[in-house]
């Protein structure tokens, strides 16, 4: 983690949480006025549920949500006391991660291991399968952040309002996209989050390679 000051700079980064697999896509949220965190951790085979004992850099381990898959960028949400958990799944080793959405579903974040949603894969579309970040509300209506990969890992994203979001049955449509083409170095954006009235996204640039 790294401070960030009110002019957008960032402090110095700081391990949180070490593991003996890659961890990526750092997902956090509140539950029950607690702060826990999802991360990708697809090497372990699971997606890992962390709790914070003390913000923002101590974390310990609490359970796996989902175990023996090939998870990557799991996306959570609370609906209708219902959690959902969104998530691309590599189905064949050496597949890709971004070509299929699967949804997960439980009544309790902290009891058991999700269900698969009966329509899984939710999404197949290389151009909107793999989460880009938070599902936000605007307006009533629920969007879903995901990746446009078409072409190349990152590329770009789309945003995607979520229809219909149950059990039994999930609907969604794309209402924009985002591009890499407001400057020419720039080739890659592939994550969005919102929180405290700031908006963030990454971004991946072209540089001089100096040998």
């Amino acid at each position: 983690c790294a401070q960030l000051s009110a002019d957008g700079f960032a402090g110095d980064p700081k391990p949180v949480i070490s593991e003996e697999w890659h961890l990526s896509y750092p997902f956090v949220f509140e539950h029950d006025g607690q702060d826990y965190m999802l991360a990708e951790a697809l090497q372990s085979s699971a997606v890992p549920l962390y709790r914070c004992e003390t913000f923002p850099d101590k974390w310990v381990f609490v359970k796996n949500l989902l175990t023996d898959i090939a998870a990557v960028d799991p996306t959570l949400i609370e609906k209708d006391q219902r959690w959902y958990l969104f998530v691309n799944v590599i189905e064949q080793h050496g597949g890709a991660s971004w070509d299929e959405l699967f949804i997960y579903m439980a009544d309790d974040l902290l009891e058991g291991e999700g269900t698969p949603h009966p329509m899984n894969p939710v999404v197949s579309d290389v151009r909107s399968s793999r989460p880009a970040g938070k599902i936000f509300s605007l307006n009533g209506n629920l969007y879903r952040p995901s990746q446009n990969c078409a072409g190349s890992y990152g590329y770009g994203m789309s945003i995607n309002r979520v229809d219909v979001l149950t059990p039994t049955d999930y609907q969604e449509c794309q209402v924009t996209t985002i591009t890499p083409d407001w400057s020419p170095r720039v080739r890659g954006v592939h994550t969005l989050s919102h929180a405290n009235g700031v908006t963030l996204s990454d971004a991946l640039f072209r540089r001089p390679k100096y040998w």
